[in-house]
């Protein structure tokens, strides 16, 4: 290419090296050039073909020389295409697992909602079922069904056996050694109920060293197991069904006795209860998990200094109420617990000792380990922040 515009491409421009402030020099030089200062090169920017392309002026071969940034430049584009389309892919495919990742998600939730709604519906249907037994473990190795019965006909009507005429009272053993577990049947739900709010925590039998409380609840019976083929209907002889009236107008007689006994027994359990007030802050106890623990031994500690730890034979806390129960197996031992703590002050709050005149008491339900976790979690953020 010589000194002359060929195809576009401007004339020879004066020598880089020369003194352009003569005005005919610059007169000279095109306007589609300039001249770059850090390679002291002269540039020409041309369009091809939609593409922009730099070149620079060769001054030996005295020609329009394609610039070294600019060779190549199919492969750049094809390059840049390359990746765009790579892009493309990337962003699809993240697009994709989302999608996958949401509808993996929603169909958990669906399956997570489904596996409550039926943990509810049996927890429903189960509430509904109405026990006449209850179903007592931690009980001594070496307990007695005589005891048993002593224990919990104080509480109701004990069902009886048909042929034995005993108490319906069923011991549970591994081969010859006692579980410590029991099934006693009353004859009316009523009796399960008075049964565990008596019993359950408390002992048996005047405490030991190594004794622990009982444990009494309602009795659970499965009745998913598949049903026995009916069998042929007995037909009760004259003397049989004789013998059975007679047993039911028996336990009728005794349901009746038992009605005038309970206004006896709830009396005399007043009178062996006592009611502390202000032991506790009720925002304390709902965020602390240990406290209930604390207070039981704190009372259990103080009544061991009056030689009537042993007569305990339940402590509960009341949380709704505000109060703590209580209760002794002599009414001579529930005065000395009154004196002992009724007017005496206990983290900084008076109490209040008195006993228990057949008010309604009532508390939360026993938490489950996620409520133990989440009170634990508050209590723990309670003491980060003190």
């Amino acid at each position: 290419m010589d000194d002359k515009s060929l195809d576009g491409f401007p004339k020879a421009p004066p020598s880089a090296s020369s003194d352009l402030k003569d005005p005919k020099d610059l007169e000279s030089v095109d306007s589609r050039i300039y001249l770059e200062q850090k390679s002291n090169k002269w540039i020409f920017e041309r369009e091809e073909d939609g593409i922009s392309r730099e070149y620079e002026y060769d001054f030996e071969s005295n020609s329009w020389i394609l610039s070294s940034d600019d060779k190549e430049p199919t492969e750049t584009i094809k390059r840049t295409v390359s990746e765009a389309e790579i892009d493309d892919d990337e962003e699809a495919n993240k697009q994709q697992i989302k999608r996958i990742r949401r509808e993996k998600m929603q169909k958990l939730k669906d399956e997570i909602s489904r596996l409550k709604a039926e943990n509810k519906k049996k927890k429903d249907s189960s509430s509904n079922k109405v026990s006449n037994a209850v179903y007592v473990s931690q009980l001594p190795n070496d307990i007695t069904k005589e005891e048993l019965v002593e224990t919990f006909s104080k509480y109701g009507i004990l069902s009886e056996d048909f042929n034995s005429g005993q108490a319906r009272i069923k011991m549970y053993y591994n081969g010859d050694e006692f579980k410590g577990e029991a099934l006693i049947f009353y004859h009316t739900p009523e009796s399960v109920n008075l049964a565990i709010e008596m019993l359950d925590n408390t002992y048996i039998r005047q405490k030991k060293d190594g004794d622990q409380h009982i444990k009494v609840e309602p009795a659970q019976f499965d009745n998913a197991k598949p049903r026995k083929v009916p069998e042929e209907k007995h037909v009760l002889s004259s003397e049989a069904r004789k013998l059975l009236i007679q047993k039911k107008e028996e336990v009728k007689k005794r349901l009746t006795q038992w009605d005038d006994d309970v206004n006896t027994n709830k009396s005399t359990k007043q009178e062996k209860t006592v009611l502390i007030r202000n032991m506790f802050r009720k925002e304390e106890l709902q965020i602390d998990p240990m406290l209930e623990l604390d207070l039981k031994d704190d009372i259990q500690e103080e009544c061991a200094k009056l030689g009537i730890e042993s007569d305990i034979t339940k402590i509960a806390i009341y949380d709704i109420t505000g109060v703590v129960s209580i209760r002794f197996k002599r009414a001579e031992s529930c005065q000395l617990c009154i004196s002992k703590f009724n007017g005496r002050y206990f983290d900084g709050l008076k109490l209040e000792a008195a006993p228990y005149n057949g008010q309604k008491l009532q508390k939360t339900n026993a938490p489950d380990s996620s409520n133990d976790l989440e009170r634990l979690e508050r209590f723990g953020k309670a003491i980060e922040s003190r």
